[in-house]
């Protein structure tokens, strides 16, 4: 019977949220159920029966008047969405992770460079070279890595335009794509809380080389550096990630009856902190390179990292705030 809930659901996934199509749902799944049972009663197996039942009942159109739902059904071929396949959503959801990793790795690599620019008496230590000599190599390194930095963030920003569909929501899902969604959200939320949890204490703790380096602040300031840049691609790759999910549980709406399948308290609220945030690192990333480059103070730059950290923070608290009030309100 799973099977021909399953088709049910996706016969009627498209219709609107009514009451009339609720109980024009229930009519059709009582007259599968007890047709089931008469052919399972009369010797058939469970495909077969399955088999008959899809033939006799698949055309929601030719039912839709005994129903009572001719007028939903109609407005039901005005849209023009696709389905999205399950090999999609995967693909989507590997692409979105991917895409995360590039970026994290793009903005971790321009953090890096900032420690690269404070190594000089590293490397004239190091090298026994002059600090002239320490000066320009130290410039080279850091302009190497923004390099690379920069060409790893651009790529890692382009989409594939397969997943444009996605992106732009012109496209829905079906039962099992949802359940395989919900269930791979399930399943990687522990990984985003300790990716998350390492991600901020990294940040938090990068003071501490500064601080304990008091001699030696150029190797203090290199390994708070590390600290920053090790913490901001954690924190940056797993939200990424975890967007991917968020975004194609959205495609289904809750004004229609696709939007059943995700239970009430799973729906994504697309709330305006929810769009800040999807583009929050970003605006970081692109206010510590305008800050670096314009007054080459990289030092000052850098704060922008912890400053955005308690940003992301505040906005993450507000955004759980906002969800839990739109819950709360759709339940009166």
């Amino acid at each position: 019977m799973e099977t021909i809930k399953n088709y049910l659901d996706n016969m009627f996934m498209k219709l609107p949220a009514t009451p009339e199509v609720h109980k024009a749902k229930e009519e059709l799944f009582q007259m599968m159920e007890d047709r089931y049972e008469d052919l399972i009663a009369e010797g058939k197996s469970e495909n077969e029966a399955v088999g008959v039942i899809i033939s006799e009942f698949g055309n929601l159109e030719e039912l839709a008047e005994a129903l009572g739902i001719s007028s939903e059904v109609q407005a039901k071929k005005e849209d023009t969405r696709d389905i999205l396949s399950l090999e999609d959503a995967k693909g989507f959801i590997e692409e979105s992770g991917k895409r995360g990793l590039r970026i994290a790795l793009g903005v971790m690599l321009c953090i890096l460079s900032v420690s690269a620019a404070a190594s000089s008496n590293f490397l004239r230590m190091f090298m026994m070279i002059g600090q002239n000599y320490a000066n320009m190599l130290s410039l080279i390194f850091m302009l190497i890595i923004i390099a690379a930095a920069i060409v790893i963030f651009v790529k890692g920003t382009r989409s594939d335009e397969k997943y444009e569909n996605i992106r732009k929501g012109n496209c829905i899902l079906d039962v099992e794509t949802t359940d395989y969604i919900r269930e791979e959200r399930k399943r990687y939320e522990h990984t985003k809380t300790v990716m998350l949890s390492a991600g901020i204490i990294l940040c938090i703790v990068s003071l501490v080389p500064a601080i304990v380096a008091d001699g030696a602040m150029d190797f203090g300031a290199m390994l708070m550096f590390l600290f920053i840049a090790a913490g901001v691609f954690l924190i940056i790759n797993t939200s990424i990630k975890s967007g991917a999910y968020e975004t194609l549980l959205k495609l289904n709406e809750n004004g229609t009856m696709e939007g059943e399948f995700i239970p009430g308290k799973e729906k994504v609220n697309n709330t305006w902190t929810g769009k800040v945030i999807s583009v929050y690192w970003y605006t970081v990333l692109c206010v510590f390179l305008i800050i670096g480059f314009l007054t080459f103070k990289w030092g000052i730059a850098l704060l922008v990292w912890p400053w955005g950290l308690v940003g992301f923070i505040v906005l993450v608290i507000i955004d759980s705030v906002l969800k839990s009030s739109s819950k709360e309100e759709k339940t009166k």
